[in-house]
């Protein structure tokens, strides 16, 4: 028996607040024999943020993914208001920024 696999070209979009952290992983992993290979595309997306405090920011993202769903968005639009909660959840001491609302969510991802 012979198994092969083909693979087709493929584009990665990677969204981050601290795209420097994955700039490594990118170009010294599976993902950039990939890319060397002509099998995928990848692209490093910031969505700028200043960091105070992280407190929040998992729950800020997943508040955010869920209420997206529930609106009925799919899963790219999720992901990125999820990442604009996450970033605008950091940049305040406070374990809930009082910035953080469905406009703010809606104007960082713009």
């Amino acid at each position: 028996m012979h198994f092969f696999c083909t693979f087709a070209h493929m584009r990665i979009d990677i969204i981050s607040v601290l795209p420097e952290m994955i700039e490594g992983f990118v170009h010294e992993s599976i993902l950039a024999r990939a890319q060397k290979k002509g099998l995928a595309e990848i692209h490093l997306h910031n969505l700028p943020a200043r960091m105070v405090n992280t407190t929040g920011c998992g729950d800020a993202f997943m508040a955010a993914v869920a209420r997206a769903f529930l609106d009925g968005a799919d899963l790219e639009t999720a992901a990125k208001r999820g990442l604009a909660a996450s970033a605008i959840a950091m940049e305040s001491a406070d374990t809930i920024n009082p910035a953080m609302s469905l406009t703010a969510v809606a104007e960082r991802i713009q």
